[in-house]
């Protein structure tokens, strides 16, 4: 791990030291409340388990991070009143939707459609099936076609390529790199330069 952190420690190192400052300061684990966790933690040590499935939802995020590093700078992400309206608009073409279960890629259900352009560029547009605070109207991701090819083979590890966990580990790093990114703005605050 220490050669990783020397060689790339924005991708290896930092990260970890977010991790482990929002964790003692009580912040979110990355939009999901991790608060009892963190009561615990300050009150009885004994009570902690490194398999709480809070830490393990928080381990995940950071490990899609780690793999999509590269990819992140690419993939843009804004908020869109219609996902599918705003994509058509632009050219570009809808070719299938997935379904995805509350705490999949959000506090809620998604549905997300793909989209394609002749240019080479693929986008998601995520709806939100019920009412969520955390953001307002649908969630639209937008990639080369390349980028997203290679996060399919990424996420195989040899195996079968699935969108439905390459879409989930993007949308889970995009938010990764989100999170990190406000809880290191208020570290630095008190802490200075990080």
């Amino acid at each position: 791990m220490r050669k990783l952190a020397v060689q790339a420690s924005l991708r290896w190192y930092l990260p970890v030291r977010v991790i482990g400052a929002a964790v003692l300061l009580g912040f979110s684990f990355c939009d999901e409340d991790g608060s009892d966790f963190i009561d615990e933690f300050w009150g009885e040590v004994d009570s902690i388990k490194i398999d709480d499935t809070r830490l393990c939802g928080l381990g995940r995020k950071f490990v899609g991070y780690v793999r999509h590093f590269e990819a992140l700078k690419e993939i843009e992400i804004r908020t869109s009143p219609d996902s599918d309206k705003e994509l058509l608009a632009a050219n570009y073409s809808r070719k299938r939707r997935i379904e995805f279960q509350e705490k999949a890629i959000g506090d809620v259900p998604y549905s997300v459609t793909y989209f394609e352009r002749e240019d080479g560029a693929i986008a998601f547009g995520c709806k939100p099936k019920a009412a969520t605070l955390r953001h307002k109207g649908e969630l639209l991701y937008s990639m080369p076609a390349s980028v997203y090819a290679q996060a399919l083979v990424n996420d195989a590890l040899g195996g079968t390529a699935d969108d439905y966990f390459t879409i989930t580990q993007l949308i889970s790093a995009k938010s990764f790199e989100k999170w990190s990114s406000n809880v290191l703005a208020c570290i630095s605050s008190l802490t200075g330069p990080v």
